[in-house]
């Protein structure tokens, strides 16, 4: 409906509405109408339909006036001791109450519209106006402001920033900023600290506070940054130098220690940071500060050989301790020592030796012996632990697979349990994203996931780490389509008793107290609580949908909240041969308040019937409980 259309109804009152009401709906509409005093689209937009009819649909009395019996005799129909509106009026009254209601809520919500905008006008107006009045702050008094409310606050912490003291600081270190925007009436301030971070100031009473800044700077979140923006020196300091020297002496130390470890039979392996940090030192020293003098004992009662190294930096001499040449050098070998090794063998090799020519050569045959007889018993150890790991391995495996076949001897191929066994064992040797799981067992899960719950599955899949696949895996498994409210699953029940070859069922239909309260589905998007409309006797589906605010607050000012909810069930009826009866299922659900007639009973249970015998399903027949209404209905069939 066009919008210039619904403002032409909107304004249509007394004769011109009751003609449009009449041209389009009928003159036994515009009876009802006229009947009730309802002479706008504005009276009949808050106008429920139990309000228009409920009158006609009763006996008549004593206080029953001519003029409402000649109506009713025009617009009921009179069954027994039953008066009910005529079908095609009763609808036709649901279709126009219908536009009534969608005609005050759309001019509701331009009217509503039209204040916001009549509203952001005005205050687009004032803010020009601020605006010109703001160009005449100046700026740079805003600036001072802010440069002495710094410096209080620098005065009130004793300099002191991120944890830092600093004596030199000033008001220049920070850079201000203040400007006005076109969007805000208020000017923009910022501040950039000293460690490069900006942050906003907020402009309450004529004046920037400076809280939030105060806060930035008594944090130490940043002090690394900053101290390393306002420490950071060049390698060529002489500080730098220091710190190195410094660097060698803890070396030492360290080196120290690990000798009188290595004396004592262990060798401690928390010195791999102040090796490191030795290693960088030795980088970093000059050739003509350190002066190597090796020195290799044949003694064959000492665990281990002593290099001796003079340093000339700082006239201290240190000894280092390396392992023995037939010795394991993955027990207790670091890093750094086989790279003084290498060093030192380096410089041993680039000196003239003093030793003569045939000395020299027995020497370095010797030690290539070594070194041949050393790389073969690490090639024999290793080829041995080796294939002890292969025995272990083939071992444990053949102990596994005995068993495992003696429990699966035990169970048959059909049972459950042997299809956990199987499962688990499977999935001990595969990648945790590659598990494979069998039918039944996503079964199993997924029925443990409906019965318990999100949490509790997620709790036994922790403890069932082999057994249980993810939620994720059950919902790519598992097809679940939601209830909606008055929907009629015919086409799944269909499904379902052809899956049990069933073709008579039993429908059953029951109410059931419920606290009324009203609720918002977001995968449907409608709002579930209120009372379902009934059209011919069926329920509508997504009767409650709502785009924009006013529609809901419409319905809680005209539609009432169901106190009851009627639910519909269908019972397959199998041969007596049946062991286990198949179980019911639900047809429909819909909230209601109970005030149907025995007609609207009747037509729903027709068109139930009628849609189930199209699919080639028979109804045998109706139950439900005693209330007056369903029997009258049972006494009106037992007529035909």
């Amino acid at each position: 409906m066009v919008e210039e259309d619904i403002e032409e109804l909107y304004k249509l009152t007394g004769e011109d509405f009751y003609a449009s009401i009449e041209e389009q709906y009928g003159k036994n509409v515009g009876k009802i109408l006229r009947y009730h005093d309802i002479d706008s689209y504005c009276i009949l937009g808050e106008t429920h339909e139990n309000q228009l009819l409920d009158l006609f649909e009763k006996f008549n009395d004593e206080n029953s006036s001519d003029e409402l019996v000649a109506l009713k005799k025009e617009i009921c129909n009179f069954v027994g001791e039953k008066v009910s509106v005529k079908i095609g009026t009763k609808g036709k009254i649901i279709l126009l109450l219908q536009s009534a209601h969608k005609i005050v809520r759309t001019k509701k919500a331009k009217t509503l519209s039209e204040k916001r905008s009549n509203r952001l006008n005005k205050h687009r107006s004032s803010s020009s106006a601020n605006n010109s009045s703001n160009s005449d702050i100046d700026v740079k008094e805003l600036c001072a402001s802010i440069g002495r409310s710094i410096m209080k606050l620098l005065t009130s912490l004793n300099n002191t920033i991120h944890g830092v003291v600093l004596t030199n600081i000033s008001l220049n270190d920070f850079i201000i900023d203040v400007k006005f925007t076109d969007d805000d009436n208020a000017p923009y301030g910022l501040v950039q600290c000293i460690c490069d971070d900006k942050v906003r100031l907020y402009y309450r009473n004529n004046g920037f506070q400076v809280s939030n800044f105060s806060k930035h700077l008594k944090s130490t979140h940043n002090k690394s940054t900053f101290m390393t923006n306002k420490q950071t020196q060049p390698a060529n300091d002489p500080q730098f130098s220091n710190n190195m020297v410094l660097g060698d002496e803890e070396l030492e130390k360290s080196e120290s220690s690990i000798n009188d470890d290595t004396r004592n039979g262990h060798v401690s392996m928390n010195s791999d940071n102040s090796l490191d940090a030795a290693s960088v030192t030795r980088k970093k020293t000059s050739p003509r500060q350190q002066q190597y003098a090796p020195e290799y004992s044949n003694d064959d009662d000492s665990d281990s050989s002593v290099i001796e190294t003079n340093n000339l930096h700082n006239g201290r001499q240190s000894s280092r301790v390396l392992n023995k040449p037939d010795e394991n050098r993955s027990s207790n070998s670091f890093k750094n020592q086989s790279r003084s090794k290498k060093l030192t063998t380096a410089d041993e090799t680039s000196r003239p030796s003093s030793l003569p020519p045939n000395i020299r050569s027995i020497k370095a045959s010797g030690k290539q012996k070594q070194s041949g007889s050393i790389f073969s018993d690490q090639k024999k150890r290793k080829i041995t632990d080796s294939n002890k790991s292969i025995e272990t391995n083939s071992s444990v495996q053949n102990k596994k697979t005995i068993n495992t076949q003696h429990v699966y001897n035990k169970t048959s191929n059909t049972d459950f349990l042997s299809a956990l066994l199987e499962t688990i064992d499977i999935n001990s040797h595969r990648p945790s994203n590659n598990y494979k799981y069998s039918q039944c067992v996503l079964r199993f899960a997924t029925a443990i996931f409906i019965l318990a719950g999100r949490y509790v599955y997620e709790y036994l899949r922790i403890n069932l780490r082999y057994v249980l696949p993810s939620i994720q895996t059950i919902q790519n498994n598992w097809s679940y389509k939601p209830y909606l409210e008055a929907e009629f699953r015919f086409h799944e029940s269909e499904i379902h008793l052809n899956s049990i070859q069933c073709q008579y069922i039993f429908v059953s239909e029951d109410c059931s107290a419920i606290i009324p309260r009203i609720e918002y589905d977001s995968n449907l998007d409608t709002f579930n609580g209120f009372v379902t409309p009934l059209l011919e006797g069926v329920p509508s589906e997504n009767a409650f949908k709502c785009s924009v605010f006013e529609q809901l607050e419409d319905l809680f000012e005209t539609t009432p909240q169901a106190n009851l909810v009627n639910i519909h069930v269908i019972q397959p009826i199998l041969d007596s041969n049946v062991n286990i009866p198949p179980v019911a299922t639900v047809l429909s659900a819909y909230g209601t308040d109970h005030k149907i007639t025995a007609i609207d009973i009747l037509k729903r249970w027709l068109m139930i019937y009628k849609q189930f015998n199209s699919k080639g399903i028979r109804v045998l027949g109706f139950s439900t409980d005693g209330d007056p209404k369903y029997l009258e209905v049972v006494q009106e069939l037992s007529h035909h």
